[in-house]
């Protein structure tokens, strides 16, 4: 198992249901320190966090509408960097990952069990745990293809082939977890290998955040943002994304996944069978260009929270979502501001949610929602019973609009949190906003930009007003 230390970072304006960054600030790994991946044993525990990420500041004022100001990337992972003094041959030639497999005998077609070592791009067996004396053969991995896992005959589960120079070679786990890490951990050095041979034919850097996730496959949360991903990068991530049995969360936020690299990215997590968090923030995926993430959305997957806020999604592509929702039975969390997305697209999905009890979360900042909009989102309100946070900032929402939210909000008594910072508040609109809270004491917290309203200066607020010092919202 290889330890990770992670630092979570809040200093970034992002959707309170976006997750929160990794902090660059992590210890990295000394040449004694570099984790060998023990697959001889039945318990298997994977490394919790991969990421590479910027630094990320920003004033507490920014609008819906603003982006992240972004610093140089920092590698924030237990692999060492190309800036780290440690070679990258010596971790080249380190021992990954060692084990016992069965593999099924050349020319004696019986299964033997045999110690396998992944050491740099070679794979050893022998007969006996002792490395020293036993050694039976060695694969090369950067010539090799990985069938996949899959029954054949007389297996006693699902095993792989390791095809080589014509000749396969089955190799199966002595249980079933030590048989799916064993095949991920061999997939992802096979990918490396192909994806560097590839690189310096192509005479293209590699990206290390790519290269450093296939080295330490047994993550549950890997993050690559705020810088472009290359195409090439992208098509080494596909086959281990798609048998990828450990990852739940990949984020690729502001990391210029154009339409190509993003039919290739959903098109390998359509099979992946455990991943329930993607975040696509920030790559101008257009409305127009997007049906292979509508296919994913409507896929029998178990993705459950999809962050695709600052993309330009329009009103096209929050239509097609809104349908593809009515498929899929897993998501329960979308997160779509500042997408220039208008009264068409509001409307088709506010129609859907008003139906829908998955979703807690209406994330809809900085989008051309207006008087005509807040209508429908009133309707919403006074129709969904599951909602408990209304994310309206910066949405050009004047004085009518804001007071049949207010008036909506009368009547629904599971909202907790709204936002309505950057939209016009007058004195009309206060007035109105304190009787709402008088009246919906579920209530707790209201950001109206000017200032914030915890629960505890609601509560405080409304014993005020019970006793009459205060009439109407303060002005700080």
């Amino acid at each position: 198992n290889t330890n990770t230390n992670t630092n979570p970072n809040p200093n970034s304006f992002i959707s309170s249901s976006t997750p929160t960054p990794v902090s660059p600030n992590v210890a990295k790994l000394t040449p004694n320190t570099l984790g060998i991946i023990d697959l001889s044993t039945s318990q298997i525990q994977p490394s919790p966090r991969l990421s590479t990420s910027y630094g990320v500041s920003v004033s507490a004022s920014a609008s819906a509408n603003s982006k992240p100001t972004t610093k140089k990337r920092n590698v924030t992972v237990t692999i060492p960097h190309n800036e780290d003094p440690l070679k990258r041959e010596e971790y080249d030639d380190a021992v990954l990952a060692r084990g016992w497999l069965c593999k099924k005998g050349r020319r004696v077609k019986n299964w033997k069990r045999r110690w396998f070592v992944l050491k740099g791009p070679k794979l050893y067996y022998y007969k006996k745990a002792s490395e020293e004396t036993s050694k039976q053969g060695t694969v090369n991995l950067a010539t090799c293809v990985i069938d996949e896992l899959k029954q054949r005959s007389d297996s006693r589960r699902p095993c792989m082939a390791l095809i080589v120079e014509g000749r396969k070679m089955f190799c199966v786990g002595e249980t079933d977890e030590q048989n799916r890490y064993w095949y991920l951990v061999l997939l992802c050095k096979n990918a490396e290998l192909t994806y560097k041979r590839k690189s310096r034919l192509q005479q293209k850097a590699e990206d290390q955040g790519v290269i450093e996730f296939l080295r330490q496959p047994l993550v549950n949360t890997f993050a690559l943002d705020y810088e472009p991903i290359p195409l090439d990068a992208i098509a080494a991530l596909t086959l281990p994304l798609k048998h990828h049995n450990q990852l739940l969360t990949l984020s690729l936020r502001y990391a210029d996944v154009n339409s190509i690299s993003l039919d290739a990215l959903c098109g390998a997590l359509m099979h992946n069978k455990t991943i329930t968090e993607l975040n696509l923030e920030g790559n101008n995926i257009k409305g127009t260009s997007m049906k292979s993430l509508i296919n994913l959305i409507s896929a029998k997957t178990l993705l459950k929270k999809l962050h695709l806020s600052e993309n330009e999604i329009g009103d096209d592509g929050c239509k097609l979502i809104a349908q593809a929702l009515k498929i899929n039975e897993e998501i329960d969390l979308i997160t779509l501001h500042s997408n220039k997305i208008g009264i068409e697209g509001l409307n088709e999905f506010a129609t859907y949610i008003s139906t829908s009890n998955r979703f807690d979360t209406f994330s809809f900042s900085g989008n051309f929602i207006g008087d005509s909009g807040a209508s429908i989102i009133s309707n919403m309100i006074n129709q969904n019973k599951s909602l408990t946070c209304l994310e309206l900032e910066y949405s050009n929402i004047q004085q009518e609009g804001l007071l049949n939210i207010s008036q909506a909000l009368n009547a629904n008594s599971n909202i907790k949190i709204v936002k309505l910072a950057g939209n016009e508040l007058n004195e009309t609109v206060k007035k109105q906003m304190t009787q709402t809270v008088m009246v919906n004491k579920t209530l707790s917290l209201i950001d109206l930009g000017t200032y914030k309203l915890d629960s505890e200066q609601l509560s405080a607020m409304r014993l005020l007003f019970d006793c009459g010092y205060i009439t109407t919202l303060p002005t700080q």
